[in-house]
This record gives C-alpha cells, sequence and structure tokens, in this order.
C-alpha cells in the first residue's frame, strides 16, 4: 500500500512541476501587472509596439520601439532585433502582437511575451506612458 502511495505522490508531483513552469522560460501572454514585472526584472529585454506610428506617438509603454505588424519590412525590421533578448510585444488591444509574436517565434526569437489585452489592459492597470 505504500509503494502505491509513494508512486502516486511521484507522478503527481512531476505532473504538477510540468504544469507550473516558470514564465521566464516560456513564451507567454503575461496580464499587464506581469507584463510590466517582467519587463522591470529584465536586464536586456526588448519592448516591441507593432501599432501604428500615430497611435505610439499618442502614448507607448516607456523604452518602447516602434516596429508596425502591419508593414510589409515588419518582419525584416524585426530581424535586425537581438533574437537573444526577451521580446515583450504589445498593441492596442492584443490581436496585433498575437500575430507579431507568432512571426517572431517563426523567426527564431527564443523568449516572446504578448501583453494580454494589449495597451488598454495596460492604462487599465494605470501604468506608466509616455510619448
Amino acid at each position: 500500500m505504500k509503494a502505491i502511495q509513494i508512486i502516486i505522490l511521484t507522478v503527481l508531483a512531476a505532473f504538477s512541476s510540468s504544469c507550473n513552469s516558470s514564465p521566464a522560460n516560456n513564451n507567454g501572454t503575461l496580464d499587464a501587472e506581469a507584463f510590466d514585472q517582467m519587463v522591470r526584472e529584465s536586464s536586456e529585454e526588448i519592448i516591441l509596439d507593432v501599432r501604428t506610428r500615430g497611435e505610439f506617438e499618442d502614448g507607448h509603454i516607456p523604452g518602447a520601439v516602434l516596429i508596425d505588424v502591419n508593414e510589409s519590412d515588419f518582419k525584416e525590421k524585426a530581424n535586425s532585433l537581438d533574437k537573444s533578448k526577451p521580446d515583450f510585444v504589445y498593441c492596442a488591444a492584443g490581436i496585433r502582437s498575437e500575430k507579431a509574436a507568432a512571426i517572431l517565434k517563426d523567426s527564431g526569437f527564443k523568449t516572446i511575451y504578448h501583453l494580454e489585452g494589449g495597451l488598454k489592459s495596460w492604462t487599465k492597470a494605470q501604468k506608466e506612458l509616455t510619448k
């Protein structure tokens, strides 16, 4: 009976650890709080705003680089970035940044985080914007 309990506990522990892997080792979608915290903790991150120039000029996350995902040269411009650094991608509501994250992943970027709800969720959480 004890052997069965040990086996069950071992299987549960292995399953639990595989389901709870650290976000620092995975790509994924982050809410505004987690996105902000991970950007602050990262020393060499790239914050990528994939909106239009006009949207960017109306306000963006401090330190963000603008590369409009709907421009024909998005992939070319994105490939000029360091693929080994974590990429934090956002747009207005999250749709364009999901598209951009998929392109980045297909282009060989290692670590990509997407802001869930885009800049709308960022401003709702009362996070800083700059112009």
